[in-house]
């Protein structure tokens, strides 16, 4: 599932805020396989390899962020945990917080308690968003909360 090739994907702008925020541990955003109880819809997926052994990944309709380890195929191996309680869309850096609890073994203090993302009046849905909604694939308040990024990113490039 390769969300860089995304260009307008609902979800894409925080994809790119979290491999942004999770630096170096970032990998591979594509080309794993899921768990059929992990599946999503496909225009709203976000994984992101780590270290060649884990994967984070975020399902809106599951919780938010998860952690799975991943064999040499790059396959998830259905014991993923979650990362993050109490936020759907938390900000990037609660869930860099939880990874570096995930790398040092420190199991037992996740999943971790974030806040979700605030929405700034004003915060206009994407196109890609919109059709999302429309179509069943976010609900409207998680939808809004991607829109954040979306327009965090859109000001940074008209910078």
């Amino acid at each position: 599932m390769d969300n860089s090739s995304l260009p307008d994907g609902p979800a894409l702008a925080y994809l790119r805020a979290m491999v942004t925020a999770l630096g170096a541990h970032a990998g591979s955003t594509c080309g794993f396989t899921w768990p059929e109880r992990y599946l999503t819809r496909p225009e709203v997926a976000i994984c992101i390899g780590l270290g060649g052994t884990h994967v984070i990944f975020w399902n809106p309709f599951a919780g938010g962020w998860f952690c799975d380890r991943i064999d040499e195929d790059d396959c998830m191996l259905d014991e993923a945990h979650a990362l993050i309680e109490g936020a759907i869309v938390p900000r990037p850096a609660d869930v860099v917080s939880a990874v570096m609890l995930q790398c040092e073994r420190q199991l037992d203090a996740l999943p971790l308690i974030a806040a979700e993302t605030s929405v700034p009046d004003g915060t206009r849905l994407t196109p890609a968003q919109q059709r999302a909604v429309l179509g069943g694939a976010l609900a409207e308040d998680v939808a809004r909360r991607l829109a954040v990024y979306a327009a965090e990113e859109a000001t940074l490039t008209h910078a």
